[in-house]
């Protein structure tokens, strides 16, 4: 008896003693407990979330980063792909995010590091529509006059615009002295900033496809976005006087 009875008295203290937390929809940021037997209530306050914003441009960016009610110690990092505000450098757990989205023109650029061969009406297009305002213009009206032929009289030069196809044919390309080599098309980086890259790129005439390579040279989209997101840390540093700003990665 003496048993069922130090038993039941654990079990009363047990229930007495067994609580439960819950909020009221009016007041999320409080968490109240209440003891089992209802004799005891404890309010505790819930910290709000860590701030985790995305925003739109640089006005967004220089905005969050002055505000001292938002950004207690700030610091910036930058680099291709997007703009980072740690909003305190001492926490680092609460940041601002501002994405960087190439634009179309860049895009196609980024496709052109691998050689793609075009006829030369689909190469044009390419540089009025895809690359518009490339200051492209002049390779575009050198591409309309270009007329590959071939002619039964053999040589063995190789040259731009003239190669010995065999002994007995050789193909060439009227107006091939007025195609350059290379040329450098100059296109803004990312869309909704002002920031524009020149990138250096090669024409190769393939005499036996009668086909236009477009190429970007070796390394350039790295160059050029490189040089990018330096010019974008300086002029954030000089918007934000005495707020240090760091290229990579936060």
């Amino acid at each position: 008896m003496l048993a069922e009875f130090i038993e039941k008295l654990r079990d009363m203290a047990v229930r007495a003693n067994a609580g439960r937390f819950y909020t009221h929809e009016k007041l999320p940021e409080v968490v109240r407990w209440e003891s089992g037997d209802g004799q005891t209530t404890e309010h505790y306050d819930v910290p709000p979330p860590l701030r985790s914003h995305l925003l739109e441009g640089l006005a967004d960016i220089v905005a969050v980063a002055e505000d001292k009610l938002v950004s207690a110690l700030p610091e910036l990092w930058v680099c291709g792909e997007m703009v980072d505000v740690v909003l305190n450098r001492n926490q680092r757990g609460e940041r601002a995010r501002c994405y960087l989205h190439a634009t179309e023109q860049f895009e196609t650029l980024t496709g052109l590091t691998t050689p793609r061969q075009f006829e030369p009406k689909a190469a044009i297009k390419l540089l009025r529509f895809d690359l518009h305002g490339a200051d492209s213009e002049g390779l575009v009206q050198a591409l309309t006059r270009v007329d590959f032929l071939r002619r039964s009289e053999g040589t063995s030069t190789v040259e731009h615009g003239k190669e010995s196809l065999g002994r007995m044919v050789e193909a060439a390309v009227q107006q091939a002295d007025s195609i350059p080599d290379r040329f450098t098309v100059t296109v803004p980086i990312w869309s909704g900033f002002a920031t524009t890259v020149s990138v250096h790129c090669g024409v190769y005439l393939d005499l036996e496809t009668q086909r236009v390579e477009l190429r970007v040279l070796a390394d350039e989209i790295q160059r050029v976005t490189l040089l990018a997101v330096a010019g974008l840390a300086v002029y954030l540093e000089s918007e934000l006087d005495g707020i240090p700003v760091f290229k990579g990665r936060a």
